[in-house]
């Protein structure tokens, strides 16, 4: 072989190693393949992590699951919590569709702490939270439901204690009540 006929089956070799190594642009994935998200390197803490590290869901109650708002004196809490069976967002709200929808915890409307427990057995729930900058809140409670003379079907509510944990050591027993949101 001379120089000739072995370069052009060179700069093929070539052609066909850049571009298997080289080239990093996304693909289109298959018609049965779900695509995934890359997620940058700085992520914040409101980003889900995914199912919780212990988890267990048995509950016989109808509508236990779903976004419930802290009860307050005034309504000014921002507190909430999303329950999902499947650890899966729920359905958006019909009267709210820009509410949020991931399960977890949430502090205020921005922040959004992921479940590292929970267990939804029978009228228990237990949640404790992913520490956030020091902070981990853990949740005891039964779920029931209450007549609303507002709504015509009873509405679930849990209540319970949530403990505030501060660097390990907690600082807070606070006795909470999370209301149903009911789409009316």
């Amino acid at each position: 072989m001379n120089i000739r006929t072995c370069l052009p089956i060179f700069f093929l070799l070539l052609v066909l190693l850049s571009m298997s190594c080289g080239d990093t642009r996304p693909t289109s994935p298959a018609k049965d393949q779900i695509p995934t998200l890359q997620t940058p390197r700085t992520v914040p803490t409101t980003a889900p992590l995914g199912a919780p590290n212990r988890y267990k869901y048995d509950s016989k109650i109808a509508d236990i699951y779903g976004l419930y708002y802290v009860r307050s004196r005034n309504g000014s809490d921002e507190r909430k919590l999303i329950l999902s069976d499947t650890n899966a967002p729920i359905p958006p709200k019909s009267n709210d569709p820009g509410e949020a929808t991931l399960p977890g915890f949430y502090i205020s409307h921005e922040k959004r702490l992921d479940f590292e427990e929970i267990e939804v057995v029978g009228n228990r729930i237990y949640f404790k939270t992913r520490e956030s900058n020091g902070l981990v809140y853990e949740f005891r409670g039964l779920a029931h439901t209450e007549n609303d003379p507002y709504f015509s079907e009873p509405i679930p509510v849990i209540k319970g204690t949530l403990r505030t944990i501060n660097d390990g050591v907690a600082s807070q027993n606070e006795t909470i009540t999370f209301g149903h949101a009911v789409v009316s």
